[in-house]
C-alpha cells in the first residue's frame, strides 16, 4: 500500500511540475519580443461546447490545448467578482437584470445558457472559481481586470495564479507602472484604440 501511495504521489508531483513548466514556457514566449510563437487564445473559453465564461468552458479550452483563455469580469452588488461579459445577465442566463444588482449568492442561483440558448447545469462562476480552473493549465487574460486590480489582486494571490494572469486595460504607461508596482508576476495587455 505504501508503494502505491508513493507512486501516486510521485505521479502527482510530476504532473504539477509539468503544468508549472508549461505556464513558465508560455510566459517566456509572451515576453520575448523576438518570439514567433503563435498563441491560441480561447475567447470566453470553449463557448461552442459550454456556456461562455463558465468553468466548463475554461476546462474545455484547456483540454483542447489552448495557451490562454480570455474571461470577462463584472462586480456584484456585494463587491464580489463573477464571470460575465455583459453588464446584465439577460443574454447568458435564465435570469434578468444587471450583475451589479445581485449578490454573488443570488447570482449563483441562475443557470448559464449555451450558445444555442438552451440552459445548462453550469452556474455563474466567481473569479476565484475561474482562476482555480486555470491553475496549472492555461494562462488567463482578464478583460476589465486593469479596472479592478486592487480588488482582484487578493483573489489572484489566494489562488496562486499571479504568474497565469494577463490583465487587459487602457491605462497609460505611468498608470500601469503605478498599479502593477507591487505585482511583479502579473502581466499587462494594453488595449490600443485607433482614432
Amino acid at each position: 500500500m505504501k508503494k502505491i501511495l508513493f507512486t501516486v504521489g510521485l505521479w502527482c508531483l510530476a504532473l504539477c511540475m509539468q503544468a508549472a513548466g508549461r505556464i513558465s514556457r508560455l510566459r517566456a514566449e509572451l515576453q520575448d519580443s523576438r518570439s514567433d510563437y503563435v498563441f491560441v487564445v480561447a475567447h470566453r473559453g470553449d463557448w461552442r461546447h459550454a456556456p461562455e465564461n463558465s468553468v466548463a468552458a475554461i476546462k474545455g479550452a484547456a483540454d483542447m490545448g489552448v495557451d490562454m483563455v480570455e474571461i470577462d469580469i463584472q462586480r456584484t452588488k456585494d463587491g464580489g467578482f463573477v464571470l460575465m461579459h455583459d453588464g446584465s445577465i439577460d443574454r447568458t442566463t435564465e435570469g434578468k437584470g444587471n450583475v451589479a444588482d445581485y449578490t454573488v449568492e443570488e447570482l449563483k442561483r441562475f443557470r448559464l445558457r449555451r450558445a444555442d440558448g438552451s440552459l445548462s447545469d453550469e452556474t455563474i462562476p466567481t473569479l476565484e472559481e475561474a482562476l482555480t480552473a486555470c491553475k496549472g493549465a492555461v494562462l488567463v487574460n482578464i478583460d476589465k481586470g486593469g479596472d479592478y486590480l486592487s480588488e482582484i489582486a487578493p483573489i489572484i494571490r489566494k489562488t496562486g495564479t499571479e504568474d497565469h494572469v494577463v490583465l487587459k486595460g487602457r491605462g497609460t504607461v505611468e498608470e500601469v507602472e503605478r498599479q502593477l508596482s507591487g505585482y511583479k508576476d502579473i502581466l499587462y495587455n494594453p488595449l490600443a484604440e485607433l482614432i
